[in-house]
């Protein structure tokens, strides 16, 4: 504790604890595997502070721990400290067109400030910051839709059958609690793939409530039955397991990176128990509506307050 994370700014030091199956002293190094007798021992027991940590973003930190009672083994922990954010606002983003930009350079894709969804290569990620160091860039789950799981994973209609909303892309059943930590995993493994090079993760579709879903992709009538029972389920009641279930990804995933980045798709205004967990909201598609003539300029302007 912690696991491996992202940090905050200009992070050099760093309180951890570990847990062992059995009493044990436990060594720790920096940067590179050393045996046991070589690495710095633990404060106290099984707590201490790292220290001399690199704050630089562009550094990932190394930490490496064995324990005396089995000191072959080697357990291995990632650390990076993120950029200071230039808040200036409103930002511009691209989000998931990182491809087209790429395309043209790293030097013109370094342009851009904030990228949300790219699939940037960590050594990309390092040349990007050092011709942009204001440059944020993170990776994107989906909040409620996910491929090749389980079948019991997936929220099913009164027939049993899924409900696509997407073309090949179904509902998870966040009201199991099981499905809503496995969306958490996923978005903090989504992190580390990225060899914690990204700033943060960005949320689709954050969707508190379910009941007013009544059809598929094509059209086609859907009564929801997310407890299984064969019936309908009750809205008050499909809304409140629902909310509890997309909560709880979201909690899961912020003690796994209380750090990291997070706007997403959010409910309009965000209630405080949104704003508690995230860094923004994306207004997608309004400012085009506005310059199309389709929604005001007010409307906008009240909800970027917001």
């Amino acid at each position: 504790d912690p696991p491996s994370t992202l940090l905050p700014p200009e992070t050099t030091s760093l309180p951890l604890s570990v847990r062992t199956t059995r009493p044990a002293s436990c060594r720790w190094s920096l940067g590179a595997v050393r045996a046991h007798a070589e690495m710095t021992p633990f404060d106290g027991g099984q707590q201490t502070t790292l220290t001399g940590l690199e704050a630089d973003p562009n550094r990932v930190n190394d930490v490496y721990i064995r324990c005396d009672n089995d000191p072959n083994y080697v357990l291995h922990q990632r650390y990076r400290s993120l950029p200071r954010v230039n808040a200036r606002y409103p930002r511009k983003g691209n989000l998931w067109g990182w491809w087209g930009v790429s395309a043209k350079g790293l030097d013109y894709a370094s342009r851009i400030d904030l990228y949300l969804g790219a699939s940037f290569t960590p050594s990309q990620i390092r040349e990007l910051r050092a011709l942009n160091p204001n440059i944020l860039i993170l990776t994107s789950i989906n909040t409620v839709e996910n491929h090749g799981l389980p079948e019991d994973y997936y929220l099913h209609d009164t027939q049993g059958r899924r409900i696509e909303v997407w073309p090949g892309s179904h509902l998870l059943n966040l009201t199991k609690r099981y499905v809503a930590e496995h969306q958490a995993r996923y978005a903090y493994q989504r992190i580390l793939d990225a060899g914690l090079m990204v700033d943060g993760c960005f949320f689709d579709n954050f969707f508190t409530s379910q009941s007013w879903r009544r059809a598929d992709i094509d059209g086609n009538a859907v009564r929801i039955d997310a407890d299984e029972d064969g019936r309908e389920d009750d809205p008050a009641a499909l809304d409140t397991a629902w909310r509890a279930g997309v909560f709880l990804e979201l909690e899961t995933w912020r003690r796994l990176m209380p750090h990291a980045l997070a706007p997403g798709h959010l409910p309009r205004p965000p209630e405080p128990e949104t704003a508690a967990i995230f860094n923004g909201d994306s207004l997608g598609f309004w400012t085009t509506d506005v310059l199309e003539g389709k929604r005001s300029f007010t409307e906008l302007w009240s909800l970027y307050h917001n």
